[in-house]
């Protein structure tokens, strides 16, 4: 018998909506994410109407997702693209969705934020090892190495200057 005509009853299945509210309530989630959260509470049947409903009341939409993971990694935990679509594509979200949704951001523009905010933390530092310590900040933020360099560099000039202008030279 399909999973779309087993008879559910309808207390398990309110059960199952408030939980899946609850679950949405802390943050936006993928499609997948709820599937999984749900199947280890519900049977499969629950579970997919709950998902039904969820997607039809448009509560999850991987487009709006992506949207809101890109968007706030890119405000609060800036990484790269690269990085940015492999954590999506671990939440479930297509490959296409996932292009669509990176498709605004500038790497360039990402690492070097992340390199000027790293920069308050290390602009005591010489020039080498600031260098060395910021490619390798950037790189394990996904940055590929010749990005990395030339944030790098930008941020240690802009701190060079910054200094320059406090001491008064």
């Amino acid at each position: 018998m399909p999973l779309n005509h087993v008879p559910i009853e309808k207390q398990l299945l309110d059960r199952a909506i408030g939980a899946a509210l609850r679950y949405l309530s802390y943050r936006p989630r993928s499609a997948a994410e709820l599937k999984i959260w749900l199947a280890k509470r519900f049977d499969p049947a629950v579970t997919h109407s709950v998902l039904e409903k969820m997607h039809c009341e448009g509560l999850v939409d991987d487009l709006k997702f992506s949207e809101f993971w890109v968007d706030n990694r890119s405000a609060y935990r800036p990484r790269s693209t690269r990085l940015i679509h492999q954590e999506l594509r671990m939440k479930g979200i297509s490959r296409d969705i996932a292009d669509r949704a990176i498709d605004h951001l500038d790497n360039e523009e990402l690492a070097l934020r992340v390199a000027l905010d790293r920069s308050k933390k290390i602009s005591h530092l010489p020039k080498s090892p600031f260098l060395k310590k910021m490619v390798a900040h950037l790189q394990r933020r996904g940055f590929h190495f010749t990005e990395s360099r030339k944030a790098a560099h930008h941020a240690w000039n802009k701190n060079e200057v910054a200094h320059c202008t406090e001491i008064g030279t």
